[in-house]
Protein backbone atom coordinates (compact mmCIF):
# COMPACT_ATOMS: atom_id res chain seq x y z
CA UNK A 1 0.00 0.00 0.00
CA UNK A 2 1.21 3.52 -0.71
CA UNK A 3 0.05 6.27 1.52
CA UNK A 4 0.94 10.00 0.65
CA UNK A 5 -1.19 12.27 3.46
CA UNK A 6 -1.05 16.46 3.37
CA UNK A 7 0.77 17.11 6.76
CA UNK A 8 -2.42 19.38 7.60
CA UNK A 9 -4.53 16.28 7.39
CA UNK A 10 -2.31 13.78 9.38
CA UNK A 11 -5.56 13.46 12.28
CA UNK A 12 -7.29 11.37 9.18
CA UNK A 13 -4.08 8.98 9.11
CA UNK A 14 -6.40 6.05 9.57
CA UNK A 15 -9.58 6.67 7.98
CA UNK A 16 -7.41 7.01 4.94
CA UNK A 17 -5.98 3.75 5.08
CA UNK A 18 -9.33 2.14 4.36
CA UNK A 19 -10.63 4.81 1.84
CA UNK A 20 -12.13 2.20 -0.23
CA UNK A 21 -14.20 0.52 2.02
CA UNK A 22 -15.38 4.08 2.89
CA UNK A 23 -15.65 4.59 -0.91
CA UNK A 24 -17.99 1.94 -1.29
CA UNK A 25 -20.20 1.87 2.17
CA UNK A 26 -20.54 5.66 3.07
CA UNK A 27 -19.76 7.49 -0.38
CA UNK A 28 -22.21 9.54 -1.75
CA UNK A 29 -22.73 10.34 -5.53
CA UNK A 30 -23.47 14.20 -6.73
CA UNK A 31 -26.23 14.59 -9.64
CA UNK A 32 -24.54 14.62 -13.19
CA UNK A 33 -20.92 13.42 -11.46
CA UNK A 34 -19.11 10.39 -12.98
CA UNK A 35 -19.58 7.49 -11.00
CA UNK A 36 -15.80 7.55 -9.92
CA UNK A 37 -15.99 10.55 -7.74
CA UNK A 38 -17.87 10.50 -4.34
CA UNK A 39 -18.18 12.67 -1.54
CA UNK A 40 -17.25 11.34 2.42
CA UNK A 41 -17.85 13.07 5.34
CA UNK A 42 -15.52 12.67 8.34
CA UNK A 43 -14.16 14.78 11.20
CA UNK A 44 -16.04 18.09 9.89
CA UNK A 45 -14.70 17.72 6.51
CA UNK A 46 -16.52 16.77 3.32
CA UNK A 47 -14.13 15.15 1.04
CA UNK A 48 -13.65 14.35 -2.35
CA UNK A 49 -12.53 10.85 -3.53
CA UNK A 50 -11.64 10.05 -7.12
CA UNK A 51 -11.42 6.19 -7.74
CA UNK A 52 -8.69 6.08 -11.39
CA UNK A 53 -10.01 2.84 -13.02
CA UNK A 54 -7.72 -0.14 -14.79
CA UNK A 55 -5.66 1.64 -17.51
CA UNK A 56 -3.85 0.22 -20.43
CA UNK A 57 -1.21 -2.35 -20.04
CA UNK A 58 1.15 0.15 -21.34
CA UNK A 59 0.45 2.61 -18.75
CA UNK A 60 0.32 0.27 -16.33
CA UNK A 61 4.46 -0.64 -17.12
CA UNK A 62 4.55 2.99 -17.71
CA UNK A 63 3.82 3.45 -14.10
CA UNK A 64 5.54 0.59 -12.68
CA UNK A 65 8.72 1.82 -14.35
CA UNK A 66 8.60 5.81 -14.56
CA UNK A 67 5.44 7.52 -14.86
CA UNK A 68 4.01 8.68 -11.59
CA UNK A 69 -0.08 7.48 -11.63
CA UNK A 70 -2.42 9.58 -12.34
CA UNK A 71 -3.74 9.52 -9.11
CA UNK A 72 -0.52 10.91 -7.63
CA UNK A 73 -0.04 13.60 -10.42
CA UNK A 74 -3.26 14.70 -9.12
CA UNK A 75 -2.43 14.79 -5.80
CA UNK A 76 1.14 16.61 -6.85
CA UNK A 77 -0.46 18.63 -9.24
CA UNK A 78 -3.16 20.03 -6.99
CA UNK A 79 -0.51 20.68 -4.05
CA UNK A 80 1.58 22.94 -6.83
CA UNK A 81 -1.04 24.58 -8.01
CA UNK A 82 -2.28 25.90 -4.70
CA UNK A 83 1.43 26.77 -3.87
CA UNK A 84 1.17 29.06 -6.94
CA UNK A 85 -1.92 30.59 -5.81
CA UNK A 86 -4.46 29.33 -7.65
CA UNK A 87 -7.60 27.74 -6.40
CA UNK A 88 -8.08 23.78 -6.62
CA UNK A 89 -9.42 21.51 -4.19
CA UNK A 90 -6.48 21.35 -1.32
CA UNK A 91 -5.22 17.74 -1.81
CA UNK A 92 -5.45 15.63 1.57
CA UNK A 93 -3.81 12.20 0.21
CA UNK A 94 -3.01 9.71 -2.65
CA UNK A 95 -3.91 5.98 -1.23
CA UNK A 96 -2.95 3.02 -3.97
CA UNK A 97 -3.67 -0.75 -2.73
CA UNK A 98 -2.01 -2.78 -5.01
CA UNK A 99 -3.29 -6.00 -6.51
CA UNK A 100 -0.43 -7.59 -8.28
CA UNK A 101 2.99 -6.33 -9.91
CA UNK A 102 1.09 -4.47 -12.69
CA UNK A 103 -2.11 -3.27 -11.13
CA UNK A 104 -3.26 -0.77 -8.13
CA UNK A 105 -6.23 0.67 -6.84
CA UNK A 106 -6.08 4.36 -6.30
CA UNK A 107 -7.50 6.89 -5.24
CA UNK A 108 -7.10 10.69 -4.79
CA UNK A 109 -8.81 12.73 -2.03
CA UNK A 110 -9.28 16.51 -1.91
CA UNK A 111 -11.17 18.94 -0.11
CA UNK A 112 -14.60 18.94 -1.71
CA UNK A 113 -14.86 22.69 -3.50
CA UNK A 114 -17.09 25.43 -2.27
CA UNK A 115 -17.40 27.13 -5.53
CA UNK A 116 -21.38 26.77 -6.57
CA UNK A 117 -21.26 27.41 -10.52
CA UNK A 118 -19.22 25.72 -13.42
CA UNK A 119 -18.35 27.50 -16.59
CA UNK A 120 -20.41 25.65 -18.42
CA UNK A 121 -23.45 27.75 -16.80
CA UNK A 122 -21.56 30.80 -18.86
CA UNK A 123 -23.53 29.30 -22.47
CA UNK A 124 -26.88 30.09 -21.13
CA UNK A 125 -25.85 34.09 -19.83
CA UNK A 126 -26.95 36.93 -21.19
CA UNK A 127 -24.52 38.35 -23.42
CA UNK A 128 -22.92 41.14 -21.25
CA UNK A 129 -22.83 39.28 -18.27
CA UNK A 130 -21.11 36.10 -19.99
CA UNK A 131 -18.49 38.55 -21.68
CA UNK A 132 -17.35 40.46 -18.19
CA UNK A 133 -17.16 36.59 -16.96
CA UNK A 134 -15.00 35.39 -20.05
CA UNK A 135 -12.50 38.40 -19.75
CA UNK A 136 -11.65 37.11 -16.30
CA UNK A 137 -11.64 33.75 -17.53
CA UNK A 138 -9.03 34.73 -20.16
CA UNK A 139 -6.86 36.92 -17.45
CA UNK A 140 -7.24 33.77 -15.25
CA UNK A 141 -6.09 30.80 -18.06
CA UNK A 142 -3.59 33.13 -19.50
CA UNK A 143 -1.93 33.16 -15.56
CA UNK A 144 -2.15 29.34 -15.41
CA UNK A 145 -0.53 28.87 -18.93
CA UNK A 146 1.98 31.46 -18.04
CA UNK A 147 2.90 29.51 -14.81
CA UNK A 148 3.00 26.01 -16.92
CA UNK A 149 -0.49 24.47 -15.74
CA UNK A 150 -2.33 23.14 -19.34
CA UNK A 151 -5.54 21.45 -18.69
CA UNK A 152 -4.86 18.44 -21.66
CA UNK A 153 -8.41 18.40 -22.45
CA UNK A 154 -9.64 21.77 -21.08
CA UNK A 155 -13.76 20.86 -20.10
CA UNK A 156 -15.90 23.61 -18.74
CA UNK A 157 -17.48 21.63 -16.26
CA UNK A 158 -14.62 20.98 -14.55
CA UNK A 159 -13.88 24.55 -14.04
CA UNK A 160 -15.76 26.54 -10.73
CA UNK A 161 -16.62 29.79 -10.26
CA UNK A 162 -18.27 31.82 -7.72
CA UNK A 163 -18.52 35.68 -7.85
CA UNK A 164 -16.49 37.23 -4.39
CA UNK A 165 -15.74 40.23 -3.76
CA UNK A 166 -17.28 42.14 -6.86
CA UNK A 167 -14.59 39.31 -8.76
CA UNK A 168 -15.03 35.96 -10.59
CA UNK A 169 -12.78 33.52 -9.20
CA UNK A 170 -12.30 30.26 -10.42
CA UNK A 171 -11.16 27.07 -9.56
CA UNK A 172 -9.73 24.16 -11.50
CA UNK A 173 -11.15 20.56 -10.07
CA UNK A 174 -9.44 17.84 -12.67
CA UNK A 175 -5.72 18.35 -11.76
CA UNK A 176 -4.73 14.30 -13.22
CA UNK A 177 -6.02 15.57 -16.60
CA UNK A 178 -2.88 18.70 -16.69
CA UNK A 179 0.36 18.77 -17.65
CA UNK A 180 2.82 21.11 -15.06
CA UNK A 181 6.30 22.31 -16.05
CA UNK A 182 7.02 25.08 -18.66
CA UNK A 183 5.25 28.06 -20.15
CA UNK A 184 2.87 26.93 -21.96
CA UNK A 185 2.88 28.42 -25.95
CA UNK A 186 0.09 30.31 -27.33
CA UNK A 187 -0.63 27.81 -29.53
CA UNK A 188 -1.18 25.20 -27.01
CA UNK A 189 -3.15 27.74 -25.00
CA UNK A 190 -5.14 28.10 -27.43
CA UNK A 191 -5.90 23.93 -28.52
CA UNK A 192 -7.05 23.66 -24.73
CA UNK A 193 -9.47 26.90 -25.02
CA UNK A 194 -10.57 25.55 -27.96
CA UNK A 195 -11.58 22.36 -26.52
CA UNK A 196 -14.42 24.24 -24.48
CA UNK A 197 -16.70 23.28 -27.73
CA UNK A 198 -19.01 26.49 -27.13
CA UNK A 199 -20.44 28.70 -29.69
CA UNK A 200 -19.12 31.67 -32.19
CA UNK A 201 -19.97 34.51 -29.59
CA UNK A 202 -18.28 32.79 -27.06
CA UNK A 203 -15.21 32.36 -28.47
CA UNK A 204 -14.77 35.60 -29.61
CA UNK A 205 -15.01 37.16 -26.69
CA UNK A 206 -12.81 34.80 -24.89
CA UNK A 207 -9.77 34.71 -28.08
CA UNK A 208 -10.00 38.73 -28.01
CA UNK A 209 -9.42 38.73 -23.66
CA UNK A 210 -6.86 35.95 -24.25
CA UNK A 211 -5.11 37.49 -26.78
CA UNK A 212 -4.52 40.93 -24.68
CA UNK A 213 -4.37 39.10 -21.54
CA UNK A 214 -0.87 37.17 -23.34
CA UNK A 215 0.02 40.23 -25.10
CA UNK A 216 -0.20 38.64 -28.54
CA UNK A 217 -2.10 39.47 -31.58
CA UNK A 218 -5.58 38.52 -31.41
CA UNK A 219 -5.30 36.97 -35.42
CA UNK A 220 -2.62 35.02 -34.60
CA UNK A 221 -4.85 33.00 -31.47
CA UNK A 222 -7.53 33.19 -34.06
CA UNK A 223 -5.70 30.98 -36.11
CA UNK A 224 -4.93 28.84 -33.78
CA UNK A 225 -8.02 28.29 -32.38
CA UNK A 226 -9.59 27.58 -35.80
CA UNK A 227 -6.65 25.04 -36.53
CA UNK A 228 -7.51 23.30 -32.89
CA UNK A 229 -11.05 23.13 -33.79
CA UNK A 230 -10.80 21.76 -37.19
Amino acid sequence: MTLIINPKYERLRDYLVNIADHFEDTGRTLPMVNNGIRLLDVDGLTLCVKHYDRTSWRNRLAVRIYKASKGKHSYNCAAQLRERGFATQEPVAYVAYRRNLMDQNMYFVGVFSNYHHSLHEAFGMPHSERAELLESFAHYAARLHEEGFLPIACSADNILFDRIDGRYRFSILDTGNMKCGRKVSIQKGCKSLAALQADDAFNTTLIRAYAVARGVNEAECQKYFERAKS
